[in-house]
């Protein structure tokens, strides 16, 4: 309303100015130049006021834009545990019904917090770097007392997977080479492998998920 209210008003202005400078005329000649300023004074007020208004516009859209970026950004979290960044540790081991149980640790060697989760590749390989028997199966979660979840790893931080191997003899699935020299282990969504030097029994084994436990 106010822009309206000024816009008359130079209308005004514009049209005694015409007067004045045809002697007070008001024959159609005089009158049809007045008219021409107020057009022009309306159309550089409507221009404006469409610029203004299309900045403000342009302005309040981007600025959410911008801090949900942000958030999206510090909502990532830690990356996976690079195969570089662990350490794979000595197994501790026990027995029953005729099934060895050997637990063994991975340690975030990095400087930064990493995330692990689900099943490491485990296998019992020879000198040639051969399997023996077969890599480790998956084992059902009831085996284990432990189901797959999501573990974040702080620097110098541990978590631990389990490692079965039948040690009955003899065995019908244990024929041929039962041990190797060395375990190979990739953890989980890794390709590159961590290994332990030693002498291993490779029977039937299977694996669980890495775990706080």
């Amino acid at each position: 309303m106010r822009r309206f209210v000024t816009v008359s008003g130079v209308c005004v202005i514009g049209l005694l100015a015409a007067a004045c400078q045809s002697g007070g005329s008001s024959s159609a000649g005089s009158s049809t130049p007045a008219a021409q300023p107020s057009t022009a004074t309306t159309t550089a007020v409507t221009t404006r006021t469409a610029t203004a208004t299309r900045t403000s516009t342009v302005s309040a859209s981007s600025r959410p834009t911008t801090r949900t970026a942000s958030s999206s950004s510090a909502a990532a979290g830690p990356a996976a545990c690079r195969t570089g960044n662990l350490r794979l540790g000595k197994g501790a081991s026990n027995g029953a019904g005729g099934t060895a149980y050997i637990t063994y640790p991975l340690q975030n060697v990095g400087d930064r917090a990493c995330t692990l989760f689900g099943y490491p590749g485990v296998s019992v390989v020879d000198d040639a770097g051969d399997i023996v028997q077969h890599a480790a199966k998956r084992m059902h979660p009831g085996a284990t007392n432990a189901t797959p979840r999501l573990v974040t790893l702080a620097p110098g931080g541990k978590v631990t997977f389990l490692v079965s191997a039948t040690d009955t003899d003899p065995d019908p699935a244990c024929r041929g080479t039962r041990t190797g020299g060395r375990l190979r282990v990739y953890p989980p969504n890794q390709t590159k492998p961590l290994f332990r030097t030693g002498t291993f029994q490779a029977c039937r084994l299977q694996v669980g998920p890495v775990t706080t436990r």
